[in-house]
């Protein structure tokens, strides 16, 4: 049993039978050591097993006992014990605890230097992301998180980045914002300075050229390309007048011409060429004429040959993004500036309208009073040149007549002599009394009523009879072959009275011009057709005199100027004046020796209009 458990030589085993020592290496009293007894000693319940520690001989033992039973299993027979010296015990004990001490110290070991890379290993992250904040609070938003952490630490990574993200876009946004508002306040200024500087010249071109050089300096508004449309009453039509293209885009030219290959440099070199072949009917509903007709600036962030732009051509010029601005007064229309980006990625917005909105509204008004001052000098001189007629040209006709009746009360006995002497002077002062006539009817502003409907037919039918009677009376209706070629009856706007009296004065001007030109065929031709694109009546008055230099067509229209010495010099200048108050248009074309062509263009009345 000794071997089997492994007893040391200091360990103790015995046998007891009755409570007496029977057998074993204690020889010792049972009773007197109280082995059973219950005090200080454990006892494990059924299987009656005692544990006491006891001293025997001088030496401590941990005694264990266990009851011996007999066959049956009902009665003790003794019992079966070891006792296990204590100094072993404590010896193993201390080995233990010296071998838990080394293994508690390993384990502190280990454990803290796990711990302490677990630690680095949270803690490190930790530090990264309070690096990147501080990074991110400095407007360093290129910081890059990549942290590597887990749990909490990967879902605060997730939201720093999500933060960062919203920064960043935060800061674009910003930054887009801030480039708008730059943009913006430098257009403010270039349309300040504009409003500021410009003056409405005699021609209105020089002023749209001042706006459009502006519109495509790249330091100002920076468009790309900028055309002009002027509105011809004649035509009743929109025709394409000039161009300037940005400095920038004349530069970068080979490049554009590189990057589309080829076929587009008229749209760069030859744009003005191609501009002035465009003309827009006025009577369409297109994008330009539609901004012209309602006063109002149109823009497409687009592609021009998507639109309708009222002539095919624009297709070919490669428009984009572009924006149409009317030049008008209160009474005329002027014309239509085009303005696009073409090769640039920008766009028109609403603050770029409303911006032009202001200039255009500017250049409308002081339009309107050039037009207003204009109208008022013209009242002002013609009522004083109305007053001087009154008074001198009344004297003189006075005079005159008085002068002739002298002459007759006086007759001398040489009658043939002094008869023609008087018709003479009654045909100078049948002269005066016309020119008299003339004058006050282009000096007096009230000759200017109200435009009403005039049957252009029967009128021109009326002047031209008419016209015949006067130089009836001349004796040369033979010398002028007058014909006429009417193809259209219906109703002009105007004033019938003011009417007659230009066209007689065209007439006549047409009838001096012939009777000089020492031609055996002397004619006058009258012709009245419909332009039925331009929904206008053209009237010609053409003749094969002795025509006008370019020097005498500048000055025609000036009042008083003339080439005649018996002549006041209004009639033409009248005739323009009766046919701009109809709102009409008038214009001249001669030749020295060849003849002179009177155009006119007259609207068509319309109930509804």
């Amino acid at each position: 049993m000794r071997d089997y458990i492994e007893l040391s030589p200091s360990d103790r085993i015995f046998i007891l039978s009755n409570e007496e020592h029977i057998y074993g290496d204690f020889n010792f009293d049972v009773k007197e050591k109280g082995v059973f007894k219950r005090k200080n000693s454990k006892i494990v319940k059924n299987a009656q097993y005692f544990f006491k520690n006891i001293e025997i001989d001088g030496k401590s033992y941990y005694i264990t006992t266990t009851a011996l039973k007999n066959i049956n299993g009902d009665e003790n027979l003794g019992y079966f014990g070891i006792g296990i010296s204590r100094e072993n015990f404590l010896k193993t004990k201390i080995i233990i605890a010296i071998f838990i001490g080394i293994m508690v110290l390993s384990f502190v070991t280990i454990a803290t230097t796990c711990f302490s890379k677990l630690l680095k290993e949270i803690l490190l992250p930790l530090k990264e992301i309070s690096d990147a904040a501080e990074d991110i609070s400095n407007g360093k938003y290129d910081t890059v998180i990549d942290f590597n952490g887990k749990g909490e630490i990967k879902v605060l990574e997730t939201s720093l980045k999500g933060m960062l993200k919203r920064l960043e876009e935060n800061q674009k946004t910003l930054k887009i914002r801030n480039k708008i508002l730059k943009e913006n306040l430098n257009k403010m200024k270039v349309i300040e300075k504009l409003i500021l500087g410009i003056e409405i010249e005699d021609d209105i071109v020089y002023t749209v050229k001042k706006i459009m050089k502006s519109f495509v300096s790249e330091s100002e508004l920076g468009f790309a390309r900028a055309m002009f449309f002027r509105y011809s009453r004649e035509r009743d039509a929109l025709v394409g007048e000039m161009c300037i293209l940005n400095s920038h885009i004349t530069e970068i030219r080979n490049d554009i011409l590189k990057e589309r290959k080829n076929g587009f440099d008229f749209q760069i070199n030859k744009l003005e060429d191609v501009i002035k072949l465009i003309k827009i009917p006025f009577s369409s509903e297109n994008f330009i004429t539609t901004s012209l007709k309602e006063r109002k600036i149109l823009y497409m962030n687009d592609k021009g040959y998507k639109h309708n732009l009222g002539n095919d051509l624009f297709n070919s010029i490669g428009l984009k993004n572009f924006i149409a601005i009317p030049i008008y007064n209160i009474d005329y229309y002027t014309g239509v500036m085009l303005f696009d980006y073409y090769t640039k990625e920008k766009q028109i917005t609403e603050e770029d309208v409303e911006l032009i909105k202001i200039l255009i509204m500017n250049v409308a008004t002081k339009l309107k009073n050039k037009v207003e001052e204009k109208e008022r000098i013209d009242f002002e001189r013609n009522r004083t040149i109305n007053n001087i007629t009154e008074r001198f040209l009344t004297t003189r006709e006075e005079a005159l007549n008085r002068l002739v009746g002298l002459v007759q009360e006086n007759k001398s006995d040489n009658l043939t002599e002094l008869e023609e002497e008087i018709k003479e002077f009654k045909e100078k002062v049948k002269n005066i009394k016309y020119s008299n006539k003339i004058l006050k009817q282009y000096s007096n502003p009230s000759n200017r009523k109200k435009l009403e409907p005039v049957n252009i037919e029967h009128f021109i039918v009326e002047v031209i009879e008419e016209f015949k009677n006067l130089i009836k009376e001349e004796g040369n209706e033979d010398k002028v072959n007058i014909a006429s070629f009417i193809s259209y009856t219906g109703d002009v706007l105007g004033n019938r009275e003011r009417f007659r009296r230009a066209f007689i004065e065209l007439l006549k001007n047409a009838y001096d011009a012939v009777l000089e030109n020492g031609k055996t065929d002397k004619k006058i031709t009258i012709i009245v057709i419909r332009d039925k694109l331009a929904n206008k009546i053209k009237i010609d008055i053409k003749d094969n005199g002795i025509g006008m230099n370019e020097e005498q067509l500048k000055d025609i229209f000036q009042p008083f100027m003339t080439y005649k010495g018996d002549t006041p010099g209004l009639g033409i200048p009248l005739a323009e004046r009766v046919i701009k108050d109809c709102k009409g248009v008038i214009k001249i074309y001669s030749t020295p020796n060849q003849g002179t062509e009177v155009k006119i263009t007259l609207n068509i009345f319309k109930e509804d209009n």
